[in-house]
């Protein structure tokens, strides 16, 4: 029995849930596109506007635009839109809250590292899981050729 953090639940979730969006948008339109210069300028306009309206629904930008400091607190840089966790951005240790004063959560200014981690966690326990139903297969094969 699993005994998972719900974090990693959340995260499997928004992994899963992102996948899907993945998935349904490779799908709904699988014939093969033509090339960039066989369209024509509205053509192009509507395939950039069906891929921004496609990152706009996936939630795209939640994890992959930094944030910034703005009148009412964090908020998303639009100037870096999608760009991913800034080189310059070094994530240390969080500082220790103690207190319990008004402040009971510390942040940095993006979460890309903290996805990176959870997609890594998530695999890893693929993989365990992956390996324990292979050592059961193996032995379920041994005992069908030792005649068990």
């Amino acid at each position: 029995m699993s005994h998972r953090n719900p974090i990693h639940r959340l995260a499997a979730a928004v992994f899963v849930s992102g996948a899907a969006l993945v998935l349904a948008g490779c799908y709904a339109n699988a014939d093969v596109p033509p090339k960039d210069a066989e369209l024509g300028f509205e053509e192009r306009a509507t395939t950039i506007q069906r891929g921004q309206y496609l990152v706009t629904i996936g939630g795209c930008n939640d994890c992959h635009t930094p944030f910034k400091m703005g009148p009412n607190g964090p908020e998303p840089d639009m100037s870096r839109m999608l760009s991913g966790h800034p080189e310059s951005v070094v994530v240390t240790s969080a500082p220790k809250i103690e207190g319990g004063g008004p402040y009971v959560w510390a942040g940095v200014a993006t979460n890309t590292d903290v996805l990176n981690a959870q997609v890594a966690l998530l695999q890893a326990e693929l993989d365990a899981t992956r390996a324990r139903a292979n050592t059961q297969l193996a032995a379920a094969r041994l005992d069908r050729a030792l005649g068990r």
